[in-house]
């Protein structure tokens, strides 16, 4: 009876561990949003047209064409077929990526330690203990290891501005 009430706790604290950090990125994303810059040459962007989508480098911002340095290859993509241009907001780095892999493995291996400890003590708390201790710590540091790998990019969506004469010498003199 004691088992099943500490592994229904045991889950509980699993489950809010893994909410938190997504109710912190929902209040964060209410936040008042700051003025959006005006697109310069040089920004990471991502932009989608009739004929593909292209994800590189703001090269060029003429009277009739967007040119995207993507891949080693210029890309030339008329204005009038840009659907939607998104410019690289952030990309993660790797701190808040480790730290949310140590979070989620710390967790994950507590629970795989206790259920582990569990079948092997056979009701014995200093095997359940140490299982879970162990489970723990090996989920906290195989999290910390794969956690960068998942990190993300965030885009913000942009308006291209109005073609003039003098944006487009100010956008090729780079």
């Amino acid at each position: 009876m004691k088992t099943s009430r500490a592994l229904r706790a045991l889950a509980a604290l699993v489950l809010a561990a893994a909410a938190a950090p997504t109710l912190a990125r929902a209040q964060a994303a209410d936040a008042p949003s700051t003025p959006v810059r005006p697109l310069s040459v040089g920004d990471p962007i991502r932009l989608v047209s009739v004929s593909g989508s292209y994800t590189g480098t703001l090269a060029k911002l003429g009277m009739d064409t967007v040119t995207v340095a993507a891949r080693g290859a210029n890309v030339g993509v008329l204005r009038s077929n840009v659907r939607e241009v998104y410019r690289s907001a952030n990309r993660a780095t790797r701190g808040p990526a480790m730290r949310r892999g140590a979070l989620y493995g710390l967790a994950a291996g507590l629970a795989l330690g206790f259920v582990a400890g569990e079948a092997a003590g056979k009701g014995d708390l200093n095997a359940l203990g140490a299982f879970t201790a162990e489970g723990g710590l090996l989920g906290a540091l195989v999290g910390t290891m794969v956690g960068p790998s998942f990190r993300h990019e965030e885009w913000e969506r942009v308006e291209l501005p109005p073609p003039s004469a003098g944006a487009s010498a100010a956008a090729q003199r780079d």
